[in-house]
């Protein structure tokens, strides 16, 4: 029976705090990067390959990046994979690095004229994989709504070129551009990277925004076991030269059909353009969690329930992960108060303690029970009472009925069921709870 990866790889990241959320995002990105465009499903006149934009999104000093820079991508490198992107680069220049098929280290001086050229004008797609601990640093400023908008049109797998022209550069012409994406930031840092309209462009809605419902405890990370390093190792090896189209299972096709036309809702406006192309996301997931469970390009009806709760526990996490982005001036006041209230997830906290936690934060406290009073009334927040007291609760509201055969939570990890994060509660009625 093949190898289960997501619980290889959990014993090979060993004790350590970074949530587990982040691990089992971290590699779901570089095993979709491994496969580029070499397996694919057929989807109506298309394929569909799984390229996927995955940003981990949480407060300072989560472990987020942790995930990314200290396990995720020394196992990539050690895989054989070249096409890892620069830390920090130009727009411009990264179009030239993507046209001309730059490897990860590799410098202009190292590359002969004649062969750049010919590497530019090949057959084979353009690979990129990028991956991006702190997104501010690659990403920001002027050009950052230029290169999402690039981004954004990458992520369609266009074919058989992607032209770029402008005033300043040459004509890039990028062959098949095949581009995977895992990076992380910080709520507030999410308008300086992109500006406040960016909500709306075809980049955001197809981004994966995760963000962790729970912390590990602190403790000492565990030493890599170079036993364990080398079975996955082999193993993603054995992915990366795996080709050709994915067998979907007919069980698993019916059940995919299912979940489409299944009603389901996110309560936050600004995630309406994500939920439009929620089943081609699906689909990407799918590739690559069938991979990871088979080492097979097999698509089963685990592969779909596994996939599909994975996708299911992003989207609890998504309005709290956007945050108070797309608001209004004081939105970083806000948004150091949600991250305040959200330690508190399932338990609550008085508004009077909440107020001790973030008092240097606001001016005065009659700006602070103004933005708690906007938070409640916009959905972010919940209150009651409790002995005279005004408790808080981030609010949690999403749709729930996912029929039996959709949703398994035992499919997950113990530390990423939602009841225990506090996420659901028992009569929010998802099936598989326990």
């Amino acid at each position: 029976m093949p190898e289960d990866l997501f619980k290889l790889y959990f014993e090979y990241t060993g004790r350590n705090e970074t949530p587990i959320v982040y691990h089992r995002w971290a590699l779901t990105g570089i095993t979709a990067a491994l496969c580029g465009r070499r397996v694919w499903v057929p989807f109506g006149h298309k394929k569909i390959y799984p390229i996927l934009y995955i940003i981990f999104v949480d407060s300072p000093a989560s472990r987020k990046t942790t995930a990314i820079n200290t396990y995720a991508k020394p196992l990539l490198m050690s895989t054989g994979y070249p096409y890892i992107g620069a830390d920090r680069t130009s727009k411009e220049q990264w179009w030239v690095d993507l046209q001309d098929g730059h490897k990860h280290g590799q410098h202009d001086s190292d590359v002969d004229p004649d062969e750049d050229a010919w590497a530019s004008l090949s057959s084979e797609p353009k690979e990129c994989m990028l991956l991006c601990g702190e997104m501010a640093d690659f990403m920001s400023g002027a050009q950052a709504e230029d290169f999402a908008m690039n981004l954004g049109n990458m992520w369609d797998a266009p074919s058989p070129f992607y032209e770029i022209r402008t005033r300043n550069v040459q004509s890039v012409l990028i062959h098949e551009p095949t581009v995977s994406l895992l990076g992380a930031t910080t709520p507030s840092q999410l308008t300086r990277i992109f500006g406040t309209n960016a909500i709306a462009s075809g980049f955001f809605s197809r981004i994966l925004f995760i963000k962790s419902p729970r912390r590990r405890p602190k403790t000492r990370p565990s030493k890599k076991d170079p036993a364990l390093h080398k079975k996955i190792t082999t193993a993603l090896k054995k992915i990366y030269s795996t080709k050709g189209e994915v067998h979907i299972a007919p069980e698993a096709q019916s059940l995919l059909d299912n979940i489409y036309h299944h009603e389901m809702h996110i309560p936050d406006m600004r995630l309406d353009y994500y939920y439009a192309r929620r089943e081609e996301q699906l689909y990407r997931i799918c590739i690559v969690v069938g991979l990871l469970l088979h080492q097979i390009p097999l698509i089963d009806v685990r592969v779909v329930q596994t996939a599909n709760t994975m996708l299911y526990m992003s989207e609890l996490m998504m309005p709290n992960a956007l945050g108070e982005y797309g608001s209004a001036r004081s939105s970083d006041t806000s948004q150091i108060i949600l991250d305040a209230a959200y330690r508190y997830q399932g338990i609550g906290i008085s508004q009077a303690a909440l107020y001790k936690q973030v008092s240097t934060y606001v001016d005065s406290k009659a700006q602070f029970t103004s933005l708690i009073k906007k938070l409640i009334a916009g959905g972010k927040l919940q209150h009651s009472q409790n002995k005279g007291e005004i408790v808080l609760f981030p609010n949690q509201e999403f749709f729930t009925g996912w029929p039996k055969e959709m949703i398994d939570f035992s499919l997950l990890h113990p530390e990423e069921n939602p009841y225990d994060a506090g996420l659901l509660t028992k009569t929010d009625g998802v099936p598989n709870g326990n």
